[in-house]
């Protein structure tokens, strides 16, 4: 009689242990989350579109930050449709560190028209989860949408900087750099439009620093390298320190043989 009550309690523990870790399987259709998180964004309600994402994503971003992500992006793309496909549901799905019970992995195909590009068509496809969170369907993007965010204020910095769809604006491409580079500041790219910006306007020593910090992120790039390293010499140029400018120009043919703007800047030197 004992052993039966003991055992109807172990019992009782598992089931409930089960029921607090979200191992038994969400009701309601995976598919629907991602389509919650596509539509609320279409309709400007963005703040919808965070409540869906897993926790792992909202981690990333705080929701104000992830409104003002999507609010800045309007500025740069516009999501013209999206597709959803189910591929298959996954047991015991791992994702870094975590495991979920549950998962479903969908095929998403995107269209943007980028408005940088006289409002070219762009497809993207890429792979999204439905993760079971709790006992409730979230969806799991695979992607660092701190990245994401911090490369949206670079690709409207660069476009104010050459007047890709939009006017120049010197000041403003500066802003929306720095912006990129606080929210990133792994973004190697957003430190190298920086100095091109800072030169431009004259802020020499801001441009030179945003070059060497673009050279310390760019990691195994050399065509970046190459480019930083122009850059750099640009600004020794500007200052007439002509030896460094060599220096800097020789390094960036170094790193890519193909660098046209230097080979073009070393000439000038002749």
């Amino acid at each position: 009689m004992v052993k039966k009550n003991i055992f109807s309690v172990v019992l009782c523990l598992l089931t409930l242990s089960l029921i607090i870790t979200g191992c038994g399987k969400p009701s309601g259709n995976a598919e629907d989350v991602v389509r919650t998180y596509y539509q609320s964004g279409l309709d400007g309600n963005y703040a919808k579109s965070y409540d869906v994402l897993a926790q792992v994503n909202q981690n990333q971003l705080t929701k104000e930050e992830f409104m003002e992500w999507k609010r800045t992006d309007l500025r740069v793309r516009q999501l013209k449709e999206y597709k959803v496909n189910q591929v298959k549901e996954i047991s015991d799905f791992k994702f870094g560190e975590i495991t979920y019970s549950h998962a479903v992995e969908f095929n998403i195909s995107e269209i943007f028209i980028d408005f940088s590009d006289d409002k070219k068509e762009i497809p993207i496809t890429g792979t999204g989860y439905v993760v079971n969170e709790n006992g409730q369907w979230k969806y799991l993007q695979n992607k660092n949408l701190r990245q994401g965010f911090g490369y949206t204020y670079q690709k409207l910095g660069w476009m104010t900087l050459f007047a890709k769809g939009i006017d120049k604006n010197l000041n403003d491409a500066i802003i929306n750099l720095k912006k990129a580079a606080q929210i990133y500041e792994e973004n190697a790219y957003a430190y190298y439009f920086l100095a091109i910006a800072y030169k431009d306007v004259g802020r020499l020593e801001d441009a030179e620093t945003a070059a060497l910090k673009g050279l310390e992120k760019a990691g195994d790039s050399k065509n970046l390298k190459s480019n930083l390293e122009n850059a750099l010499g640009n600004i020794c140029l500007t200052r007439r320190a002509y030896a460094e400018a060599r220096i800097h120009y020789q390094q960036a043919l170094v790193l890519n043989p193909d660098n046209e703007y230097a080979r073009n800047n070393m000439r000038l030197l002749r």
